[in-house]
């Protein structure tokens, strides 16, 4: 895996469409048909591309890998997610994963027990960047995709979203096999967890929208930034059903912490997508 993000993020014009021609300098590339099976692979590796968005440390307790962490090129994982995501069916499987994934680490975060002194309101701010990250980089690559190559519509953005709910139940479960027999929502079974976040994903994918004045400003992700605040409090919402501890005040200033870092996040990792663009 290492070795393909490090393939295409060097050389990314490998996997780019350009179906109406509209970028005279862009040409389609003679391997962008792959870019839904990159988007499957990269669902099945979210814990190592959550790791590279900030530099985490490979073994990471926090983001942990399906199996040995491949230790991606952060610059290479960010411009590879850039184009893959312009596939709609990268993007969806890209984005499903994204939130699962995240949504486990949150749980983790609020309700498992921890040695760390820091902050409960830091840790779960640092828990939902990766994913804001990337869905920033997501809304970006949407973005491009719908407005400046002509390879897809909003509209088949929204409907490729339906087809990954298996996404959503790999990672719920690799969150419930790390943990036990404790279930992402409490005293809930893992279908019913799954289709609840599912339907947060759907709406998130459906915000993660933008009209082609805001593209030709350079506004590149539209809503996707209210799309992920939004997903970033419902991580949050998920967690708090498993925890009768914490009062309504601090649970309050959870949400505000996860939906400021997501905010920052996301326009984080939309901007890395355009500086990589410019290269």
């Amino acid at each position: 895996m290492s070795e393909i993000v490090d393939k295409f993020g060097e050389h990314p014009e490998l996997i780019r469409h350009n179906e109406n021609g509209d970028l005279e300098d862009a040409e389609s590339g003679p391997l962008y048909a792959m870019r839904g099976s990159l988007g499957d692979i990269t669902a099945e590796y979210m814990g190592d591309f959550q790791q590279a968005m900030y530099r985490e440390e490979p073994n990471s307790t926090l983001f942990p890998t399906f199996g040995a962490a491949a230790g991606l090129n952060p610059d290479h994982a960010a411009r590879f997610l850039g184009e893959v995501g312009q596939d709609p069916g990268a993007y969806a499987s890209i984005t499903s994963a994204q939130q699962a994934y995240t949504s486990n680490v949150v749980d983790h975060v609020i309700n498992d027990p921890t040695h760390s002194t820091a902050s409960l309101d830091g840790r779960v701010g640092d828990a939902v960047a990766p994913g804001s990250a990337i869905a920033g980089v997501m809304s970006d690559a949407r973005a491009h995709a719908v407005y400046e190559y002509h390879t897809a519509s909003d509209k088949e953005f929204n409907e490729a979203a339906a087809d990954k709910q298996k996404w959503v139940n790999r990672i719920l479960g690799m969150g419930i096999e790390k943990v036990g027999e404790r279930v992402p929502i409490a005293g809930a079974p893992l279908e019913w967890a799954s289709e609840d976040i599912q339907e947060s994903i759907m709406k998130s994918i459906e915000q993660d929208t933008s009209n082609e004045a805001e593209a030709q400003a350079g506004v590149k992700y539209g809503e996707g930034r209210t799309a992920a605040l939004d997903s970033a409090e419902a991580a949050v919402n998920h967690a708090l059903a498993n925890n009768h501890t914490i009062d309504s005040d601090t649970a309050e200033d959870l949400r505000r912490t996860a939906r400021t870092r997501a905010g920052l996040s996301h326009s984080d990792g939309a901007q890395w997508k355009s500086e990589s663009s410019a290269h």
